[in-house]
């Protein structure tokens, strides 16, 4: 990965009040503010370099091709939506209503902008329509193509195929080109604009792009990932050559890799664009108009129509809405069950039979139903599609991820130009951060979704919550062991023998087999000790356990056991009952711990610990074979150091588990 100071690059200057400086390592540079702010203050506004709307999106939303806000027509944003055949009876009962509610509601008459060439394409102005061609479109434009087999046309057709953010670095380099003619041209003029450009976070493509998920990135993948750039590459660089041969010969200098950059660049920079659909508070405005005149006939026709109308919306909210059309698209992991489950099972297990048919006839189904049970005041109330898409802006992508940030970005009105807003109290002198994903999810999610950006976070709010994670975890598995071993990776107690500690047998320091049937009824905590670690602070904390934990067995074997806490024994422990407390030791990978005798080993322990512990000799693997796949832990059921500790309940199971450092810093009340 490459960092540098951007140095105003293609996105002019820092917002005013902030400025771009080394940032703490590994960071880089960030952007700081360089005056107080208070919290929930809007800081600054931005247009963005480069921006698009998704191509699945554009099959529900009519979006400006420059501005990205919806297009002002109701009548035009009902055909896009409803521009299925089947929807024809729909739009053919509303007639003019949808000309009418745009003009009672005060929006003026429906305006639509097309592509002066004809390529298609929409604005929500004339001004939009001749900033956008003066930007890049007028090299990008397939309206005067004659023939299929132009390599712009096949260029666009590999981007819907493969990924459409192809299209956005196609418009980075027409955008390039003409910015470099406009300095006067040529190779030179071209290389310092490329250098301005990846003043910004950049990798190339293969390294920086997220592979599907449950596929890694091997050698395959690579080989994929390259060939669908180079071929990219090749296409835009035959569509764009006879237009400025000087400049492109620079942007392809070195074949493929600085088109591979760009969108590595992308895929560390863009952010979500979602601008909100007019539509909703427009018809909820029409309606309550209406509500007043319910008595005459021709207003109630109008809300039957608009109820119709509504009605079909949710339908394809249900049946269409999703990662196609917001270009979002997530994994299996992060997708929550939602409702009764039964219905999406039994769709899944006829997908799985390959009977698409019945599929979609069971979707279609149930999404009817669904809608049908809907009020009036409900349908009101729903979500109608946002425009989706990704776009560069210059001080977002000058901002470093924190996930507790003190700043956050919204698009609130219509058009992709984006507002920074504090989210704290921000100081001179504070590094200005934005959460990069779902500041919602989970560590564990937060994490998974940053190596995107390739790193792993440890900020505060991570390190606080792995120990959340933990005890919850410790806490569940205290309830219900089976499950947790499940979750935590232990394995089922089928796969290991031994129903609980009591079928194991050790021998003692003395070389005496001793059943661990002895223990039967009692609460135990094993722990694994060894004489030469550094982590002796472990000993005290038995030796305060045997004092204040009465009852509590102490099963202390030497290998590689951590931390105790004894806060949780006290809640199995009754107060007044009978003290032993047991030392074992196993020394398996790590033996350079414990390289002395039993007799050495019983020394030096009895020396540390009170003279009441039982002392045992170095064990073998099946004790520890069983204990770790009942109490796996998060990053692996392998003991991890010396004074890890199992916690052992009267029935002979174990329940939780402690690393070296857990010492008084977990509670399990």
């Amino acid at each position: 990965m490459v960092v540098a100071v951007p140095s105003g690059g293609p996105g002019g200057p820092c917002p005013a009040g902030c400025e771009v400086r080394a940032a703490a390592p590994p960071k880089g540079f960030g952007l700081f503010a360089c005056s107080s702010c208070s919290a929930y203050t809007d800081m600054f506004t931005e247009e963005p370099l480069f921006a698009m709307q998704h191509s699945g999106n554009r099959r529900v939303v009519a979006a400006c091709a420059r501005c990205c806000g919806f297009v002002p027509s109701v009548p035009l944003q009902l055909e896009v939506l409803f521009g299925e055949s089947r929807f024809a009876p729909l739009l053919t009962a509303l007639g003019d209503l949808p000309s009418r509610w745009q003009e009672s509601c005060g929006e003026g008459q429906a305006a639509v902008v097309r592509c002066k060439q004809g390529c298609g394409e929409l604005y929500c102005s004339e001004a939009c329509r001749d900033m956008h061609f003066q930007h890049s479109h007028n090299l990008l434009c397939v309206g005067p193509l004659t023939t299929e087999d132009h390599p712009l046309l096949r260029f666009k057709y590999h981007a819907l195929e493969h990924a459409d953010t192809l299209l956005l670095a196609a418009q980075v380099f027409a955008f390039l080109i003409n910015r470099a003619k406009a300095a006067g041209g040529g190779a030179e003029v071209m290389q310092g604009l490329m250098q301005e450009l990846l003043c910004f976070c950049h990798a190339p493509f293969r390294e920086a792009c997220r592979p599907p998920p449950g596929r890694s990135k091997d050698t395959e993948f690579y080989a994929h990932a390259d060939g669908l750039v180079s071929e990219a590459a090749a296409l835009l660089r035959a569509a764009l050559e006879p237009h400025a041969p000087n400049e492109v010969g620079a942007l392809f200098a070195t074949g493929p890799n600085f088109f591979a950059e760009v969108l590595g660049l992308f895929e560390y920079n863009n952010i979500d664009l979602e601008v909100q659909s007019p539509m909703g508070p427009l018809l909820q405005n029409r309606a309550k108009a209406l509500a007043p005149h319910i008595s005459n006939p021709q207003a109630l026709a109008e809300l039957k129509q608009l109820e119709a109308l509504l009605r079909e919306k949710e339908w394809v909210m249900r049946c269409i809405w999703g990662e196609e059309t917001t270009g979002i698209f997530g994994d299996e992991a992060d997708v929550a069950n939602v409702g009764d489950a039964e219905p999406m099972d039994s769709l899944m297990k006829a997908a799985e039979r390959g009977n698409d048919a019945e599929v979609a006839s069971a979707a279609m189904a149930q999404a009817t139903a669904e809608v049908a049970a809907l009020s009036l005041e409900q349908l009101l109330q729903g979500v109608w599609p946002q425009m989706h898409g990704t776009a560069l802006f210059a001080s977002v992508a000058r901002m470093n991820h924190s996930c507790a940030p003190n700043m956050k970005v919204a698009f609130p009105g219509n058009s992709a130009r984006l507002t920074a807003t504090s989210v704290l109290n921000i100081s001179p002198g504070d590094e200005l951060c934005i959460c990069y994903v779902n500041q919602e999810a989970d560590v564990q999610t937060r994490r998974r979704r940053l190596l995107e950006y390739g790193f792993t976070c440890t900020c505060s709010r991570c390190l606080a919550e792995d120990s959340a994670t933990l005890r919850k975890a410790q806490k569940r598995l205290k309830r219900s062991p089976g499950v947790a071993r499940e979750l935590m990776g232990g394995g089922s107690s089928k796969e290991v023998a031994g129903d609980s500690i009591y079928d194991f047998q050790v021998k003692n320091i003395d070389g005496q087999e001793v059943s661990l049937q002895e223990y039967s009824g009692k609460v135990v905590l094993i722990v694994n000790l060894a004489s030469k670690c550094l982590t002796k602070t472990n000993y005290a904390e038995l030796s305060w356990a045997e004092q204040t934990c009465a009852g509590l067995f102490l099963l202390s074997l030497y290998r590689t056991v951590a931390g105790f806490e004894a806060r949780f024994a006290e809640d199995h422990v009754p107060a007044g009952g009978q003290r032993h407390v047991t030392v074992m030791s196993d020394l398996q990978h790590i033996i350079s711990q414990e390289p002395g005798t039993n007799a050495e080993v019983k020394a030096f322990a009895q020396s540390k610990c009170p003279d009441t512990f039982p002392l045992f000799a170095k064990i073998d693997a099946p004790l520890y074979t069983f204990l770790k796949a009942r109490q796996g832990e998060l990053l692996g059921s392998d003991i991890k150091w010396n004074f890890a500790k199992f916690l052992v309940d009267r029935q002979g199971q174990p329940v939780a588990r402690f690393g070296p450092q857990q010492a008084e810093s977990c509670s399990f009340s």
